[in-house]
């Protein structure tokens, strides 16, 4: 979804004068954009709507263009929607719960919640305590192996609170407890008394939802309904650099009071970061890697002002953001 806004900034900068026609023809691009990457479209209306009131009524900042000006108005609204606040990490001993239907990479996402605290000098177990899914526990051994950690469970047991009480006991001396419970298809009765019966006896600091950022805007549902069943402290989100929907599904969260906590980039145990809504939207909008960034503006110093050393003397800001815009 960002990355069409980019064309959509870069068709602003290209602009010999920006009036409320431009404005108004800006503004039908991004709705395209957003509700193509299946956006709720009330939530489409209400940005297009403020980014209309503020460019065309609002006076300009001093040294500030229009055209600086319309393109900050756009960026703050994506951060705004996405989730203005970033997730800080307990760094204390605490227990963790994980929660979804299936297909959401609950497990994988297990390993790559591991793999973090284990990075930051945590000691680390997982406990597994999905009966319901043939070979889950072995799933779960592997992913733990992959990333050198210890994984508890039974699986020959049936009930998820024994396995849960007796993984407690041999996790005593880890740091994080990380609980991967059982999925459904769907959200179900059956599943929701058996998530807050072990959420009642793990008393996890965390509640995740983990999702697939290639839902949309359904994730406003799960988010929702998972957070009116067990209180949820946070959504993790899979798949976050591959899908289209991706823009969607964050804002869906941010829309149903559920803060964003992490986003999977790939497949790898260290393609997992906190998520951070202003990275989030500069990386989509093309300012992912620093050193290919300062390459391309090193091309572009012919065509532009922008001196790409800028950037390394820490004086990125606003002009140099539009300015690299201007040379691409």
């Amino acid at each position: 979804m960002l990355e069409k806004i980019k064309e959509v900034l870069s068709k602003i900068t290209k602009a010999s004068v920006v009036d409320e026609a431009l404005v108004r023809d800006i503004v039908k691009d991004i709705q395209r954009v957003m509700i193509s990457s299946d956006m709720n479209i009330q939530l489409v209306q209400k940005l297009s709507n403020d980014i209309k009131k503020q460019a065309i009524d609002e006076t300009l900042p001093p040294g500030v263009s229009r055209k600086e000006h319309l393109i900050k108005l756009i960026y703050d609204e994506l951060v705004k929607i996405i989730g203005k606040e970033t997730y800080v990490p307990r760094m204390e001993k605490h227990a963790i719960l994980l929660v979804g239907l299936y297909g959401s990479g609950k497990t994988t996402t297990a390993g790559k919640l591991a793999k973090f605290y284990m990075k930051r000098g945590m000691s680390v177990c997982l406990i597994s305590t999905d009966t319901w899914r043939p070979a889950a526990f072995e799933q779960l051994r592997q992913v733990g192996e992959g990333v050198k950690v210890p994984v508890f469970g039974n699986p020959e047991e049936k009930n998820a609170i024994k396995i849960l009480k007796e993984g407690l006991k041999q996790a005593k001396a880890y740091d994080i407890v990380i609980v991967d419970s059982a999925g459904r298809d769907s959200l179900n009765d059956d599943l929701i008394d058996e998530i807050r019966v072990i959420s009642k006896e793990l008393n996890p600091a965390e509640k995740f939802l983990v999702i697939s950022a290639d839902i949309g805007q359904t994730a406003f549902k799960q988010a929702d309904e998972f957070n009116k069943a067990v209180g949820l402290t946070g959504v993790i989100a899979t798949k976050a650099d591959s899908s289209g929907k991706a823009g969607g599904a964050l804002s869906a969260c941010y829309a149903a009071h559920v803060p964003v906590a992490f986003i999977g980039t790939g497949e790898k145990a260290e393609d997992f970061e906190v998520f951070d809504a202003e990275k989030f939207v500069s990386r989509l909008l093309g300012f992912a890697d620093i050193g290919s960034l300062v390459s391309k503006m090193k091309e572009a110093v012919e065509e532009s002002e922008f001196d790409p050393e800028d950037l390394m003397k820490g004086d990125y800001n606003l002009k140099t953001f539009y300015k690299q815009l201007e040379a691409t």
